[in-house]
């Protein structure tokens, strides 16, 4: 288990997107202490971004190439997400082709998983309908899996909120399960799963080796904060004992780009080294 980032804790400042290129995120942090990262094409696909345009297979290309000078490993990324599900979204073809884009470029970058939001289909209520979102996922999914298969990636399906499907490990379970294949696995958002006041520990030990990736991040469990171990309430010692425990082979990676989005650009490497020195220390417990 190595200590990793997504690019975006670098890429917005004073609450302003693209005021660093990915290019500059990738170097500011690999100058920190970042060996390993996860590439957010989710910000890279904001309107006048890289990833909208006709060329974005060869600029990935040439981001592969200047991780490999810089000693850069992609263990995962972020392709786009959005709630597939929903009839009256006017871009849903556009939303998929970005998908489609985030999980043949994680195969560029040689990215091991993408991490996938699954959709949901909403009772009256607006609460979940589980067993039509499941069928529904079903089928949304197997042509993604082989698109990842053929693309030598695999897709990570993420814990997400209240109203969602994917709110607990016993449905993302199900859902991985029936899938079976070695291409489909599950990340576990710890911010998540925290103001969703899941008992953190069981449900890893219940996810087990099907755990491929993770995002870090906490809050004070009422909200989704994204902020560095810490800052809020979730028991890291307790969580970084859990996965040794189920023999987690993947990366530690941080999702805590609220902490520095309003900040300006000054002092901001400062802040990034004190987050390796911080996430060292908290897989150290």
């Amino acid at each position: 288990m190595k200590l990793s980032t997504s690019i975006n804790l670098m890429d917005a400042v004073c609450g302003k997107f693209g005021e660093y290129s990915a290019e500059e995120c990738m170097w500011r942090c690999r100058a920190a202490g970042f060996e390993v990262m996860d590439f957010n094409f989710y910000d890279q696909e904001r309107p006048g971004m890289p990833m909208n345009f006709d060329n974005w297979a060869e600029w990935l290309r040439d981001i592969r190439k200047l991780a490999d000078q810089l000693g850069i490993t992609f263990s995962q990324t972020h392709p786009n997400f959005y709630n597939m599900f929903d009839p009256t979204n006017p871009e849903k073809d556009w939303d998929y082709e970005k998908v489609r884009r985030g999980i043949i470029g994680s195969g560029i970058l040689g990215a091991k998983w993408a991490v996938f939001h699954v959709g949901t289909i909403p009772l009256p209520n607006g609460d979940s309908d589980d067993e039509a979102s499941f069928q529904a996922n079903l089928e949304y999914l197997k042509p993604l899996i082989q698109l990842a298969r053929e693309n030598n990636t695999g897709l990570a399906l993420e814990n997400l909120g209240r109203e969602s499907y994917a709110r607990n490990a016993e449905n993302l379970i199900r859902l991985v399960d029936a899938l079976d294949d070695p291409a489909v696995g599950i990340c576990w958002d710890f911010g998540h799963a925290s103001f969703m006041q899941l008992n953190q520990r069981e449900s890893l030990l219940k996810i087990g080796k099907r755990l491929k990736a993770t995002h870090v991040q906490d809050n004070h469990g009422l909200v989704d904060e994204h902020l560095p171990p810490f800052f809020g309430i979730i028991d890291w010692k307790e969580m970084v004992d859990t996965l040794r425990e189920i023999e987690y082979e993947g990366d530690f990676t941080y999702e805590i780009q609220n902490i520095t989005r309003t900040l300006p650009k000054a002092g901001r490497d400062t802040l990034l080294r004190y987050f390796v020195e911080l996430g060292e220390y908290t897989m150290s417990l």
